[in-house]
């Protein structure tokens, strides 16, 4: 069985991120309301090739963007990899349900995320 994960700087999480060749470790800032997998700085994007695509965006002020779509995959800690949909949006590393909702994440107040299985 595959232990917990902690991440002592809340409210990020640590994750390899692999996107074509480009792979790093990055602090994603969790964020419940963004039903995506993750959205990195659209000048951090032009590190990974072409896109698979396009998708509209509705942002928390209500505005609609279009963003280009990577496919990539994320690690924690010594959970197995999995893909997900990265999009270049914003200026803030962002990781959203598309992650989270794999995983039981205990937001242990306010001073560590807890990620099990």
């Amino acid at each position: 069985m595959t232990q917990p994960f902690t991440s002592l700087h809340f409210p990020f999480l640590t994750m390899h991120l692999t996107v074509g060749g480009w792979q790093a470790e990055i602090e994603a800032f969790v964020d419940t309301g963004f039903d995506g997998g993750v959205s990195v700085p659209w000048r951090m994007a032009a590190a990974f090739g072409s896109p698979s695509g396009a998708v509209q965006c509705i942002l928390a002020d209500g505005s609609e963007v279009w963003a280009r779509v990577f496919d990539g995959t994320v690690q924690m800690g010594a959970f197995p990899a999995f893909t997900v949909g990265v999009i270049a949006v914003g200026e803030d590393l962002l990781v959203g349900r598309q992650v989270t909702n794999r995983f039981g994440v205990n937001f242990d107040h306010g001073q560590r995320i807890i990620v099990e299985p």
